[in-house]
């Protein structure tokens, strides 16, 4: 059996094909196939994993595209591929791999669920249309081909490792519809330069933005509370951070080898900085800790070699010793 548009061998029986997602003639009793029929022929046993996979959330994929002409352009991915095997997007996007830089999703997808799109090197660019409310987690993590990504206003959320070790990813903008980044969102991001996040985010994950080592510009939004462990730590381009007062803690290591951060104004609100947050900051040389700060933990500011005499004997008056060895 034989696709009829692109020449693809299927197996007997097939009512659309794995290659192009065309939807193929069924003949039963010298009878068309009747949607229904053909509906319950795709249904092999996949749902629940479908759902783990890439899927609208409502099912709802009843055929509002019939003509599959709309999906000529080998970097639409099809509807139709969502119907069934959780491998089949995979084994669709795999055949284009060579030929194929960038896709474009249906509108009907409301979520791209984790590791749906994990380890596809021949990615460079990608459309998500405004339907998407969610990016699971490693849903484009390993992509290291990936340079550009537009996210779209409806997203709500970034999950866990997202975007991990996308090394050539250089710049994301962040929509406002945003309010969480998960864990190691985006670590490992080797080429992003800057990046903005809107107020409208109130949670970042620990190692958010670990080992971004060309990031040199970031802000921190007003509604964050926590600047979690390691969230910037190996930012090694990391010159300037405005912590704004909402921050009220700042955890281990959070900016642990953050070697080109020069100088850091703690705000009133924080009355917290763990173990290790500033350590190994060469270039660090001045710092503000306010007087609403009651705790410091051990080697906050170990290995800051560049750090004014005078700042370094307040510290240590205030925190004792500790906070310079571990």
């Amino acid at each position: 059996m034989f696709c009829f548009k692109c020449g693809s061998k299927l197996p007997e029986g097939s009512v659309f094909c794995f290659s192009c997602g065309a939807k193929l003639p069924t003949i039963e009793n010298g009878n068309s196939v009747s949607e229904e029929q053909e509906e319950a022929s795709m249904d092999i046993g996949y749902e629940d994993e479908l759902t783990e996979f890439v899927s609208d959330e409502d099912d709802d994929y009843e055929d509002d595209y019939d003509d599959e002409d709309d999906y000529d352009d080998d970097r639409i991915i099809p509807r139709s591929v969502f119907k069934a095997d959780r491998n089949v997007l995979k084994e669709w996007i795999e055949e284009r791999a060579d030929d194929v830089d960038y896709f474009t999703l249906p509108d009907t997808v409301k979520k791209i669920h984790r590791e749906a799109f994990w380890n596809f090197q021949a990615l460079e660019s990608f459309v998500v249309p405004d339907s998407v409310t969610e990016i699971g987690g490693s849903a484009f993590s390993d992509c290291t081909n990936l340079e550009s990504f537009e996210l779209p206003d409806s997203l709500t959320e970034i999950s866990s490792s997202a975007f991990a070790r996308c090394k050539s990813l250089k710049n994301i903008d962040i929509p406002y519809s945003v309010n969480k980044i998960g864990n190691y969102a985006f670590s490992s991001c080797e080429s992003l330069v800057n990046i903005d996040i809107p107020d409208s985010v109130t949670e970042i994950g620990k190692m958010a933005f670990a080992m971004c080592k060309s990031l040199e510009d970031i802000n921190i939004p007003d509604g964050i509370t926590v600047i979690g462990d390691n969230m910037f730590s190996f930012c090694t381009s990391l010159e300037d951070i405005e912590i704004p007062d909402s921050v009220t803690k700042i955890d281990e290591k959070a900016f642990w080898h953050c070697d080109s951060l020069e100088s850091v104004e703690i705000p009133d609100s924080v009355t917290m900085i763990g173990e290790l947050a500033f350590a190994c900051c060469q270039s660090l040389e001045y710092i503000r800790i306010p007087d609403s700060v009651k705790k410091i933990g051990k080697g906050a500011f170990i290995d800051c070699v560049n750090l004014d005499d005078e700042v370094r004997r307040e510290l240590r008056r205030r925190f004792g010793k500790s906070i310079f060895n571990i």
